[in-house]
C-alpha cells in the first residue's frame, strides 16, 4: 500500500530542516572559533611614525619631534585559550617616512615586537568578537638626517644617525568577524616608543589552525 504525502505537508518538512541547517551552522562554525586554538594572521595599513630627535639638539620648547604617516604591516601569533581570552605576539613595522624639521632632512625606521593580552568582550552575535589590548612593545628606531653647520655662513649639511631600542606600554582594540577557521579583524593600536606615541590601524585576517 502506497503512503502519499500531501504537497503541503512536504514542503513543511523541507522548511523546517532548511531553518533547522540555517540555525546550526552557525553555531557550530561560532563553537569551533571559540574552542581553545592557536592562530597566525598578518595586516597592513596606515600608520603614524612619532619620534624625538635628539640630534638636533634641544630648546626651551624641548627637543625637535618628527611626526609622520606612512604604511605599515604586522604578522601575529596567538593563542585563545578561553572565549573570553587569549595572547598574541606580534611584529611589525611602522614603514620608512620621511620629511623635514626646520629645513632638516630626517627619515624614520621603526619597527619591533609586541607582546599582547587579549581581552574578548561578549556580544549577542556568536562570530563577531570585539576585543581590547594591552602589553609591552620593545621597538627599534633609527632616525637618519642631515643637520646644518655654519662656517662662517651655511655651507653645509653634517649626516647624523640615533639608534634606540626602547620598551614601553601598547595599547589597541578592534574588531573580527569569524567564518569556520578565518577570521577578518580591523584594529588599532598605539605604542609608548623613542618619545613619542607611534601608532598603527589595520584590517587582515587570521586562520585558526589548532
Amino acid at each position: 500500500m502506497r503512503k502519499f504525502i500531501s504537497p503541503r505537508a512536504g514542503s513543511l518538512s523541507g522548511t523546517l530542516a532548511a531553518a533547522i541547517i540555517i540555525g546550526v551552522l552557525p553555531l557550530r562554525f561560532a563553537s569551533a572559533a571559540d574552542s581553545p586554538g592557536v592562530y597566525l594572521g598578518a595586516s597592513a595599513g596606515e600608520s603614524w611614525v612619532e619620534a624625538s630627535v635628539p640630534s638636533l639638539g634641544s630648546s626651551e620648547f624641548g627637543t625637535p619631534e618628527f611626526r609622520r604617516d606612512d604604511t605599515g604591516y604586522q604578522v601575529m601569533l596567538g593563542i585563545r585559550p578561553l572565549p573570553f581570552l587569549g595572547a598574541e605576539l606580534d611584529y611589525l613595522d611602522l614603514g620608512h617616512p620621511h620629511g623635514g624639521i626646520d629645513f632638516t632632512p630626517v627619515d624614520v625606521r621603526m619597527r619591533g615586537g609586541v607582546a599582547f593580552g587579549v581581552l574578548y568582550l561578549p556580544l549577542p552575535v556568536p562570530t563577531v568578537d570585539l576585543f581590547a589590548k594591552a602589553g609591552v612593545a620593545r621597538l627599534q628606531t633609527v632616525v637618519e638626517g642631515g643637520s646644518p653647520f655654519s662656517c662662517g655662513y651655511p655651507c653645509g649639511f653634517a649626516l647624523f644617525q640615533d639608534n634606540r631600542d626602547t620598551t614601553g606600554l601598547a595599547l589597541g582594540a578592534g574588531a573580527q568577524f569569524r567564518i569556520g577557521p578565518f577570521a577578518i579583524r580591523t584594529e588599532y593600536e598605539r605604542f609608548n616608543a623613542a618619545g613619542g606615541n607611534p601608532s598603527l590601524a589595520t584590517v587582515g585576517a587570521t586562520w585558526t589552525f589548532f
